[in-house]
């Protein structure tokens, strides 16, 4: 007997027998493998699974609707969540996603420039989500924003720093 597994995004499900898979609510889009399998495939050309999805309940669960520019379902139309107990987000990014700063940011914040910091932060929360959303280039682009408010808000840091000092060493050789 056969022995299924299914991936969204990065996470990989299984094993499962046919019925397990199509109880699993996989859609003619979510990728399968099995043994002899060279690579993972849509359902929808692994041919006794896409003809046990489009039996499993007389009917076929949707492909998704394209998204805009921004990642986001195109106005009008609602958001795309598959069927089934997982309900995970369809739009799973495969690779690893920029680095959102959000470290640097909280420290820049708490012990150099505040309100540069808080944009630096502001940043560095939307990485993560644009990236799993499927926007690679707002993702990229929140990335480089976060980087840059956090250094600008370090190096203003150290400006102010090294003008408190030089003020501190001039009070004390006047004095």
């Amino acid at each position: 007997m056969k022995e299924y597994y299914y991936a969204i995004g990065q996470n990989q499900f299984g094993p499962f027998t046919l019925d397990g898979l199509i109880k699993a609510s996989v859609h003619l889009d979510t990728l399968i493998w099995h043994e002899g399998m060279s690579d993972w495939m849509p359902a929808r050309n692994v041919p006794e699974v896409a003809a046990a999805i489009q039996a499993g309940n007389g009917n076929v669960t949707p492909t998704p609707p394209p998204l805009s520019e921004y990642g986001f379902p195109q106005q009008g139309q609602q958001p795309f969540r598959p069927n089934g107990p997982l309900d995970a987000p369809y739009y799973q990014s495969s690779g690893i996603p920029p680095k959102n700063w959000l470290v640097e940011s909280i420290l820049a914040t708490l012990f150099c420039c505040l309100p540069f910091g808080i944009a630096g932060i502001v940043n560095a929360s939307k990485v993560d989500s644009l990236w799993h959303r499927g926007d690679h280039a707002g993702a990229h682009r929140a990335s480089q924003m976060a980087k840059q408010w956090t250094t600008v808000s370090f190096v203003l840091a150290l400006v102010i720093y090294a003008l408190y000092f030089f003020v501190v060493i001039i009070g004390l050789a006047a004095s």
